[in-house]
């Protein structure tokens, strides 16, 4: 299950990417950068756990191409292992790494 975060990267820093990627996709009209969280548990109070979560489950998705950036797999930050050992704590013990 994913859950949707709020902006990764500010206005300014978005405007500043958006001028170097239209040297090589000059058709290029937007950039957006959100959070999304990747979460192996269904348990309904994780989104209170998460900031600027959503928990609907969907993004606003609008007609164009998308790229998403996440770790390669098998990685493991230590904030990940943080936030696993808040959750047990909290009681959300069907939380994986």
């Amino acid at each position: 299950m994913y859950y949707t975060g709020g902006p990764a990267l500010s206005t300014f820093r978005l405007n500043k990417l958006l001028v170097q990627a239209q040297q090589f996709a000059p058709n290029l009209s937007k950039l957006e950068a959100k959070y999304l969280y990747f979460l192996d548990s269904e348990h309904p109070n994780l989104p209170y756990l998460l900031p600027d979560c959503s928990s609907d489950s969907s993004l606003s998705l609008v007609e164009g191409q998308y790229l998403v950036v996440i770790p390669r797999p098998g990685t493991i930050y230590p904030w990940q292992t943080k936030a696993t050992d808040i959750a047990h704590v909290c009681g959300l013990s069907d939380i994986n790494l």
